[in-house]
């Protein structure tokens, strides 16, 4: 095992490196579009930008899309999409033992992405939101892989990333854990 230093420019490169490595992992491949998108998610995110909904439940926030303008439908929509596509993602170790699952995250994220393509402001982006409706799964995957890339650090989080593993079976996190001497056999189940 050798602990190699890599030196990125800016967080895209960064983004890009774990987002290739974890398509590899998953045997997963996304559209350009979709993959752009999720590497701007990723960027974009790390300026913790508020908005006026942070603090709203998703869904009051489709109820409230479904009353609202056409531009602040879209707005509300992209919100709920992105947050939830973050959160079921990157962040699905906050959902451990909690009422609200990953489940429902990728449920309301799908739903907006799905309603944001049915009032879209151009036909391409009426297809780009129809893809990220339609891949939403394999991003979860991605932000979940990545996410076990750039947060195993301390001890918590290498039991983080253990329980995480035990849930999901995450061939990112299972080689994180092999290389760091956590699991040193990995059982395949015969189907």
């Amino acid at each position: 095992m050798s602990d190699k230093i890599f030196i990125f420019k800016n967080p895209n490169d960064f983004f890009n490196n774990l987002i290739d490595e974890a398509l590899k992992l998953q045997k997963l491949k996304l559209t350009d579009p979709v993959r752009f998108y999720l590497l701007s998610l990723l960027s974009s995110n790390l300026e913790n930008v508020q908005t006026p909904y942070h603090e709203t439940p998703l869904a009051i926030l489709l109820h409230k899309a479904v009353l609202s303008p056409i531009d602040e439908k879209r707005n509300i929509l992209k919100f709920v999409g992105d947050s939830s596509l973050y959160t079921a993602g990157y962040f699905n170790q906050s959902l451990n033992k909690k009422a609200i699952n990953r489940s429902y995250y990728i449920g309301m994220g799908e739903m907006a992405f799905k309603s944001l393509s049915n009032v879209a402001s151009s036909k391409t982006m009426e297809e780009l939101y129809w893809e990220l409706f339609k891949s939403f799964n394999d991003m979860v995957k991605i932000l979940t892989e990545v996410s076990a890339k750039t947060f195993s650090s301390t001890s918590e989080d290498i039991i983080r990333l253990y329980e995480i593993w035990q849930n999901t079976q995450s061939k990112v996190i299972e080689k994180i854990l092999l290389e760091k001497g956590v699991i040193t056999k990995v059982n395949k189940k015969k189907n």
